[in-house]
């Protein structure tokens, strides 16, 4: 993916770009979201504070997806066994991250927010 190749050297536009074909492309919601949720729970974040922020909003959006049995999707890589307060925990890691961007801890409060009301666990 080019945003974990070109770490922080990627403007905004971009990243508003990539977040709007993410959201129009329905057919490949669940692989992006996968993905990059992958990115978020393995890569070095300070370095990629715009992958940080795509990975984010996709979470915010579609994390609900990463945790339904539905979305077990047929891929190569391992499968994601994942619980709500994993994704919650992610999150509040970004958010209390003193190499964040302030924007960045704004897409993950963000995030947070919406899977507050997707979330069935009261994750605390």
């Amino acid at each position: 993916m080019f945003l974990f190749q070109s770490g922080n050297y990627v403007s905004d536009y971009v990243v508003a770009s990539l977040i709007q074909l993410i959201g129009e492309c329905n057919d490949q919601q669940v692989y992006a979201v996968r993905e990059l949720y992958r990115c978020l729970r393995d890569a070095d974040l300070d370095t990629k504070q715009p992958l940080v922020q795509v990975a984010c909003w996709s979470v915010g959006e579609y994390g609900d997806l990463l945790v339904s049995s539905s979305a077990a999707a047929d891929d190569e890589r391992e499968p994601l066994d994942l619980s709500e307060r994993e994704i919650v925990r992610i999150l509040e890691g970004i958010i209390r991250s003193k190499h964040s961007l302030l924007v960045t801890r704004e897409y993950a409060i963000n995030a947070a927010m919406k899977l507050s009301t997707r979330f069935s666990d009261a994750v605390e």
